[in-house]
């Protein structure tokens, strides 16, 4: 019984950790702004600025650029501000 149990809890934690990395590379494809939006509230401004060009790239909106040159500033990414502020 023992060992039910605990093949149980295992293949459930299992479960939980692939269905969050699935859920995080759908929205990562699906969805960069909400990515954007979410990295950033964790703190992860570098990946946050990756999402927000991904973004951009996807809508091509005056309102995305902006948001790419501000985090691209605030993270010192001079290659990213480069590449888009001529835009």
């Amino acid at each position: 019984m023992k060992k039910l149990v605990i093949k149980t809890a295992i293949i459930t934690f299992i479960s939980v950790i692939l269905g969050a990395v699935l859920i995080f590379t759908a929205l990562s494809l699906v969805s960069p702004k909400t990515m954007s939006d979410f990295t950033y509230s964790l703190g992860m401004e570098k990946a946050s600025c990756t999402y927000s060009v991904k973004a951009y790239e996807k809508s091509g909106e005056i309102k995305d650029l902006d948001t790419v040159l501000v985090k691209a500033l605030s993270t010192e990414d001079y290659c990213t501000l480069k590449k888009y502020s001529k835009e």
